[in-house]
């Protein structure tokens, strides 16, 4: 499992490598040193940490749901929290960038642009497939043994 979590990693620096490569203005912002990111889980994390819904927060879900290639992010550049970018890649290889603006309540969605990308496979290691094939075998037969 610690193999495939470094091929994810690896899966994951490589599409964000392709979507910055992708967007000029995107690639401009990476020599910036101010900038972050937040995942859902880390928007999910600080909602549960504030132990209660927040509706500014809550309004960042609906740009997270979906299907991707790999996590979705939303960057902030130059400390500025009021605007943000959420950046993710389709299944179909399509580099995503939804520009979003913070208004009083919730994040509004100001632009989006899309743009062809490199396809970018998740090489698995194969012990993978085996640990998996394992797994179910435990879970659909328990202690059952062939041999």
């Amino acid at each position: 499992m610690n193999e495939f979590r470094e091929k994810y990693v690896e899966f994951t620096n490589n599409i964000f490598a392709d979507i910055f490569a992708t967007f000029e203005d995107l690639a401009k912002q990476q020599t910036n040193r101010d900038i972050k990111y937040f995942t859902f889980d880390n928007i999910r994390d600080t909602t549960l940490l504030l132990g209660k819904e927040e509706k500014l927060l809550n309004s960042l879900s609906k740009f997270f749901g979906g299907v991707s290639k790999g996590d979705r992010r939303l960057y902030f550049f130059n400390g500025d929290p009021n605007k943000g970018y959420l950046l993710y890649k389709e299944s179909s290889n399509q580099n995503v960038m939804v520009q979003l603006k913070r208004t009083k309540n919730e994040w509004v969605e100001v632009k989006r642009d899309v743009k062809k990308g490199r396809d970018i496979e998740l090489k698995k290691p194969k012990c993978l497939d085996e640990y998996l094939l394992r797994r179910w075998f435990y879970e659909s037969f328990g202690e059952y043994k062939i041999f």
